[in-house]
């Protein structure tokens, strides 16, 4: 009894440990990217760099944020979320204004890291962009010696993105 014991616990701890190297080692599966980093945050952006016009296409972004030193968990006690706002065009430079007022579609994280994004298509042939904003917020509960005493900060990290997308018929 005592070694079926143990051998359950070695084939659990194996098949675990396969389990999160699968993990580590998954990627998108388009090659396409375009890359970003900073202090503060850095994503890939997984979508294919020539399209057909008028066709939807899907992508992924994976990011990871200054925020993930607080938590990489979205249900933990640090409540915590992450989206992306997206837009099309076909101009190269989109300031954040413009973004904001003419945003196309928000996609929310899956998990802490991946971002998929769906049904993306361009009415222009040529050369055209993808251009939006992630927003990463977390909140964080300081707790008092009395629930009146308790506070709740928001911390927000925002990332803009850009990707080089090209039409044709």
């Amino acid at each position: 009894m005592k070694y079926i014991l143990y051998f359950v616990l070695i084939l659990f701890f194996v098949s675990c440990k396969q389990e999160n190297k699968n993990l580590k080692n998954k990627k998108p599966k388009k090659a396409n990217y375009t890359s970003y980093s900073s202090k503060s945050a850095s994503w890939d952006l997984y979508f294919p760099d020539t399209i057909i016009l008028n066709r939807k296409y899907d992508g992924q972004i994976i990011y990871k944020g200054i925020l993930d030193t607080i938590t990489t968990s979205f249900e933990d006690e640090h409540s915590r979320y992450v989206r992306v706002v997206l837009m099309t065009s076909d101009k190269l430079n989109v300031d954040i204004e413009t973004l904001r007022k003419t945003k196309k579609d928000t996609f929310g994280a899956v998990n802490y890291r991946e971002i998929p994004f769906y049904d993306i298509s361009f009415k222009k042939l040529g050369v055209n962009y993808i251009h939006g904003y992630i927003i990463d917020h977390a909140f964080l509960e300081a707790k008092g010696t009395k629930p009146e005493d308790s506070l709740i900060r928001m911390i927000e990290n925002e990332v803009t993105i850009n990707c080089k997308v090209f039409v044709k018929k």
